[in-house]
């Protein structure tokens, strides 16, 4: 097989946002606003001057003019995807999952249906910062903080007459729920869809597996990317090191369960020596001393992101303090490379060897 050549299309992790209003046009949001949701998270729409309540349900395409919409250039693009899989797409996935059930943790009425769901949903691409923001999605929100995560650099084979007309609005027609007896009907390879969850604002497809023609992988992070130690961290890692060994001798002298402690706090128990009161007081310290980190942390390692890629980064990479403080610094950094060192992973990524997955 030839090696595909394929194009490079980068939004970029410091963009800004559009929202829709009910009359149809669209009004720019920067990401800081958006993250802070000020006014009530309410804007005046630019065209008709009518408040927009601004949100994932009302985002709108970032670029009118994004070149995915060419259904001839499909093809030509890199599309990326992370997984926590060795070998995605898998050829033995269906078989691997029939395989792992346990009939007797089946409480389903029907297991044909239990078996269809997950086996039969198409395939998702997108640009290499949603398949980034779908990392960060997952190590927050689907218990993979400590995955061990992939990268792929996805080529297509997409017949243009068989791709969906515009694009499917994700806010009105959920997108993760496609499914391959879906694109069937539609005699569809692939179905282009506004993305709301990652990189808000752009297209990703949902596609059959065999519309991808071969796959580059790296595993991530890559640690010879990673950011180089800032030093000025060092004073907030050893704060909230002190904050930590305190409130672990607060919770020392009060040997009772958490839920004992919590009520105690809460004045639904007794709290004699006022050991309660005092934990509750040393934890608000070590959360202020967390933040404190948190914050050093995003200005060192994440100063070009925009303020929703920084928070989703930060709340994916908390998962790790309680490994360490300074362990979870040297994940923070090393991961941070993924987003600030975007064009040197995609460069990684782009010169491993492919591993064809369907014929051309």
């Amino acid at each position: 097989m030839t090696d595909p050549l394929l194009t490079e299309r980068s939004d970029g992790f410091e963009y800004d946002l559009r929202m829709m209003c009910a009359c149809g046009e669209a009004t720019p949001l920067s990401a800081a606003e958006y993250e802070e949701g000020s006014h009530g998270a309410r804007m005046a729409c630019s065209h008709c001057g009518e408040s927009i309540h601004y949100g994932p349900a009302v985002a709108a395409l970032r670029d009118p003019a994004d070149p995915a919409l060419d259904d001839a250039a499909l093809s030509s693009f890199a599309w990326y995807h992370t997984s926590t899989e060795p070998v995605w797409p898998s050829p033995n996935f269906a078989v691997d999952f029939v395989q792992g059930i346990d009939d007797r943790d089946l409480l389903m009425p029907s297991r044909e249906a239990y078996i269809a769901e997950p086996t039969s949903k198409a395939l998702h691409v997108g640009t290499y910062e949603a398949a980034i923001e779908n990392m960060l999605r997952r190590m927050n929100d689907e218990l993979d903080s400590h995955s061990q995560f992939y990268l792929y650099r996805v080529a297509l084979n997409l017949d243009p007459t068989r791709i969906n007309d515009g694009f499917r609005d994700e806010n009105h027609e959920i997108a993760s729920d496609i499914t391959t007896h879906e694109l069937d009907e539609q005699d569809l390879l692939a179905v282009r869809y506004l993305n709301v969850h990652e990189a808000i604002g752009t297209l990703s497809l949902a596609i059959r597996p065999q519309a991808i023609l071969a796959v580059q992988r790296i595993a991530l992070p890559v640690p010879r990317l990673a950011m180089p130690v800032d030093p000025a961290i060092d004073d907030g890692i050893r704060q909230a090191m002190t904050a930590s060994r305190r409130l672990s001798d607060a919770a020392d002298a009060l040997p009772v369960t958490p839920i004992e402690r919590r009520k105690m706090e809460l004045g639904m128990k007794p709290d004699p020596t006022g050991a309660a009161k005092h934990y509750r007081e040393v934890r608000h310290s070590y959360n202020d001393a967390v933040r404190r980190l948190e914050q050093r942390l995003e200005d060192a390692y994440l100063p070009f992101a925009s303020a929703l890629v920084r928070r989703a980064f930060t709340k994916a990479a908390a998962h790790w303090q309680s490994d360490g403080l300074e362990e979870y610094v040297t994940l923070y950094r090393t991961l941070a490379a993924l987003v600030e060192h975007a064009q040197d992973v995609i460069e990684e990524v782009a010169v491993q060897g492919w591993r064809r997955v369907t014929a051309s």
